[in-house]
């Protein structure tokens, strides 16, 4: 009687029915997207300014941060497991951080430097605390200081203003009248709006990229539409509202203080920012067992055992 021949299993999804060098998973194609991104940072950031074996350095301790299965998907990917002498880590890394720069020293300056400013804030300051811990920018305090000024160069700190945000519930004639931004000329989403002190509506891209386009300059934010003075925002969505209030805005925060975490979503291949508290409430700890009950439970038993 043969044996039933169990289906495979991806080691990298877990999901059955395929291998890991036939996976599809959505997630490969960001964890190749947030890798790419890290090596173009680093590229740019220090390019003509330390020597490529430095920057190489950096991006095989990055590269090492992931774990065996990620190294194996992105071989897959690259179509490197062919190239490969043998299945170690270190030779996945190897493979990778080559395929990776040469993909990167393929770009000009300008693309490079268009691709950097694609970078999301949040993923600009997480790539460069990932640097900050490699042990060749750690054990180095002018390399520190060079990355730390070359952040700072390429994309200063975000400008904040005097503008009072307000969370207003889309009403049910919001939800069906259509609006146009007037910037780009795009139809606006119920959850994308933000409503300007003057009544006009914006889409929420515009208005960050409006707001990011002041740090060059000490100008105040007026509406695009009027030119008044932008002194208050509505926004329905209560996470945008959030999110505006937090990044942009002087206006004090509630009590309830509250973070900006990046997380993948699978779903549509992209990241998302979702509010978590700082201070979360901590988790219910079971109650420790009094040690005089097991005791007691002990010598029952073994006085059963000895015939009491």
């Amino acid at each position: 009687m043969s044996k039933t021949k169990n289906p495979p299993k991806c080691t990298y999804c877990h999901h059955i029915g395929h291998n890991i060098n036939n996976c599809k998973d959505p997630s490969i194609e960001i964890l190749d997207k947030t890798i790419l991104e890290k090596i173009i940072f680093i590229t740019v950031l220090f390019k003509t300014l330390i020597s490529h074996y430095e920057i190489s350095l950096c991006v095989k301790e990055l590269l090492n941060l992931l774990s065996y299965d990620e190294l194996k998907i992105l071989i897959y990917k690259k179509n490197l497991k062919k190239l490969t002498i043998n299945d170690e880590k270190n030779t996945y890394v190897h493979y990778l951080r080559v395929n990776y720069q040469d993909t990167v020293y393929s770009y000009s300056n300008d693309e490079l430097k268009q691709k950097l400013n694609e970078i999301s804030d949040e993923n600009y300051q997480i790539y460069g605390d990932e640097y900050l811990k490699t042990q060749v920018i750690s054990d180095s305090f002018d390399l520190e200081e060079l990355l730390l000024n070359r952040m700072h160069e390429f994309r200063p700190p975000q400008r904040k203003f005097d503008i009072t945000i307000t969370q207003s519930p889309t009403s049910n004639q919001s939800q069906t009248q259509t609006h146009v931004c007037p910037i780009c000329l795009d139809e606006i989403t119920p959850a994308n709006q933000i409503i300007t002190n003057c009544n006009h509506t914006f889409c929420n891209d515009c208005i960050q990229s409006y707001f990011k386009s002041l740090n060059s300059n000490n100008n105040l934010p007026v509406c695009a539409y009027c030119r008044d003075p932008m002194k208050s925002l509505e926004i329905p969505d209560p996470t945008l509202c959030k999110q505006i209030q937090i990044k942009y805005c002087n206006q004090e925060q509630d009590q309830e203080q509250v973070k900006l975490q990046i997380v993948v979503d699978n779903s549509r291949n992209i990241y998302r920012e979702i509010l978590v508290p700082i201070n979360p409430p901590p988790i219910p700890q079971r109650p420790p067992e009094n040690p005089h009950h097991f005791n007691r439970y002990l010598i029952s038993i073994f006085y059963r055992f000895i015939g009491f």
